[in-house]
């Protein structure tokens, strides 16, 4: 039973330490997001899944709700939560698409 306990201890610290590094990586990289758009220099705005995610996040965040955007971008069960409780909120309907309960849901229809 012990070994369980590392076990799901060390899976858990790998988790964190790979969201820590996608967040440093992403702003180190200059991603820069407008809403859920990323701005790319001499493309303009272009919808990506990161920028969708962190646009999430931060709307979230106005309903009380605090995961951060790796948590969101990287744990389904996280932005399917997220998603049920705020996905009718226009700005995020892009982002909540797949896990919506209000017509938007693609899954069991």
């Amino acid at each position: 039973m012990r070994q369980i306990h590392i076990s799901i201890a060390t899976a858990a610290l790998f988790l964190f330490v790979l969201q820590i590094g996608e967040v440093a990586l992403a702003r180190s990289s200059g991603i820069k997001c407008d809403g859920g758009y990323q701005i790319v220099k001499g493309y303009g705005a272009i919808s990506t899944p990161y920028c969708q995610d962190d646009n999430l996040s931060k709307v979230a965040q106005t309903y009380g709700i605090s995961y951060s955007t790796a948590q969101i971008h990287h744990t389904p069960d996280i932005k399917h939560q997220v998603c049920a409780a705020i996905g009718h909120d226009n700005r995020v309907h892009s982002a909540c698409d797949g896990f919506r309960s209000d017509g938007g849901d693609k899954f069991g229809k």
